[in-house]
């Protein structure tokens, strides 16, 4: 999210996860779909990627007896696309009908650092198109000594879809439960997450499993005070979590276990290790994209190791490697690595760069459906890198220049495909072409951001951004050649500006009574 609208006063609004701002202006539901209405001879002359924001209201608050409100409001537009016929006519086809969306939250804190809050998320569209309703609530309690605490969420979707001319209600329900000694040197914990086949909050916020269970466990030991000499803290944590199928008995899903450890020296660097095995076979009911159908996730094994350097220091690094092998048909091996220095130049300018390197080597997965009933997975080798820079430059106390620049490139090649049986288990399937399923992503970006606050709380700030996207097929090898083929492609820029202008009503109070008695 780039939008200062939305990034402001969000501490409110995050609880309970049932926003996410980008729902808001995205893109249309059907702009996919409308290349596969075009005939013969048509043109697709408009299609716009985004829906327009009409207008958008924002209220949060907290009263003196701590409770926090919050309240906000955006209205989107209908969005068409227009297709130029093979006889000359022009048609408009509706890709996002006029949508409302509204969130209110009520955040009660008590004593103890307890608390308790309700949230709900409501999306309406106009005509006979998909509605969304989702409720949830959460309280948290901790004793007095604080050395215990108890959490519970319960949640709840209904969404409204027509069939004929009723609205059919789908609904659905979520809940969380956790207890946790929070204090002293050893600590320990469970909780239980579970959402049931019809819970769904994507409307307005994003949810990638339901009909799915997590029960997670841990204990750590941590040392506050400085020990053996050349540490000024520490811990080691052990855990295990299981997932499972709830329409199904809770049928597990996948399990997995290990520990970690954390470091810090005297000299202010930290290292972080963890490592794990997942010592059981699960069925994965979602890879497969068919109902009912599951694959059976492999065994492996997993860890990595990171490092930081002082961050006190002119120069200082993140750096750090990862490694996991699952036993797959010819055995899939994953390693990676990170190096990200950041160079503090002078009070005023600092410089961040970011490097990561993936390569994932016979990796297994979903790869294409043929058709309703035929799961056809893929044998691939992936390489994902990501480059970023950002800077940041201070002009004085109020005034700031920050600019980021970021490339992401994923680059898969097949190696070979097979056809997932009723077992959950791979066959070879015959593909002639294995060159269609290949994929080149590509995301480059350039965000460039003055903001100077002139009063206080108020501020002045001028936004640059730069979007370029491509997604093909086309399996370059050169790092370098695939990026100079990616900023030569088509891209987006926008400029936005932002003035706030903080007004004390409280001290045009006072001023309006001391003018009243002269």
């Amino acid at each position: 999210e780039r939008r200062p609208f939305f990034k402001e006063g969000t501490s409110l609004f995050s609880k309970g996860g049932l926003f996410y701002s980008r729902r808001i202006g995205k893109t249309p539901e059907l702009f996919y779909s409308m290349p596969d209405l075009l005939k013969e001879g048509d043109v697709l002359e408009e299609n716009p990627d985004k829906v327009k924001l009409l207008n958008a209201t924002k209220l949060s608050g907290r009263t003196n007896h701590g409770l926090g409100i919050g309240l906000l409001n955006a209205v989107t537009n209908n969005t068409y696309a227009t297709i130029k016929q093979a006889n000359g006519e022009r048609k408009k086809y509706l890709t996002e009908p006029l949508t409302n969306y509204n969130l209110i939250i009520f955040d009660q804190q008590l004593k103890n650092n307890s608390h308790v809050y309700l949230v709900n998320s409501n999306v309406i569209r106009n005509g006979k198109s998909r509605d969304a309703n989702v409720i949830k609530g959460e309280i948290k309690f901790e004793n007095k000594k604080h050395q215990y605490s108890l959490q519970g969420q319960y949640s709840e979707s209904h969404i409204l879809e027509w069939e004929g001319d009723k609205k059919k209600d789908n609904s659905g329900a979520a809940y969380y439960f956790s207890v946790d000694k929070i204090i002293g040197k050893s600590r320990y914990g469970a909780s239980y997450d579970a959402a049931d086949k019809g819970y769904n909050k994507n409307d307005f916020s994003y949810f990638f499993f339901n009909d799915l269970s997590q029960f997670n466990c841990y204990y750590s030991y941590n040392e506050y005070n400085p020990f053996w000499k050349y540490f000024k803290q520490g811990s080691v944590t052990i855990f295990a979590n299981r997932g499972g199928s709830i329409s199904r008995k809770n049928e597990q899903i996948d399990f997995s276990s290990g520990f970690n450890c954390f470091l810090l020296f005297n000299n202010n660097w930290s290292i972080f290790a963890d490592m794990g095995v997942i010592p059981q076979v699960g069925k994965d009911y979602y890879e497969p994209r068919i109902e009912n159908q599951y694959y059976l996730n492999p065994t492996g094994i997993f860890g990595s190791i990171n490092f930081t350097t002082n961050y006190n220091k002119k120069l200082a690094f993140d750096f750090g490697g990862r490694h996991s092998y699952y036993q797959t048909i010819d055995g899939s091996n994953n390693w990676g690595y990170y190096f990200n220095p950041r160079i503090r130049f002078s009070d005023h300018f600092s410089m961040q760069i970011g490097n990561q390197f993936d390569k994932n080597e016979n990796e297994i997965g979903f790869a294409t459906l043929v058709g309703s009933d035929t799961s056809v997975f893929g044998k691939r080798d992936v390489v994902t890198i990501e480059n970023s820079l950002t800077s940041h430059y201070i002009f004085k106390n109020d005034m700031s220049l920050t600019c980021s620049i970021r490339h992401y490139w994923s680059n898969g090649k097949y190696n070979k495909f097979y056809q997932l049986n009723e077992l959950g288990k791979l066959n070879d399937y015959s593909q002639n072409d294995l060159q269609a399923y290949d994929f080149n992503s590509n995301y480059f970006t350039i965000n460039l951001a003055y903001n100077w606050q002139f009063a206080p709380g108020s501020s002045f700030l001028v936004t640059y951004k730069n979007l370029i996207l491509s997604e093909s097929g086309n399996n370059v090898k050169n790092y370098f050649s695939n990026l100079k083929e990616t900023v030569s492609g088509p891209q987006t820029n926008s400029v936005s500006l932002k003035v706030l202008f903080y007004l004390d009503y409280q001290s045009l109070v006072k001023r309006n009574k001391s003018s009243d008695k002269y």
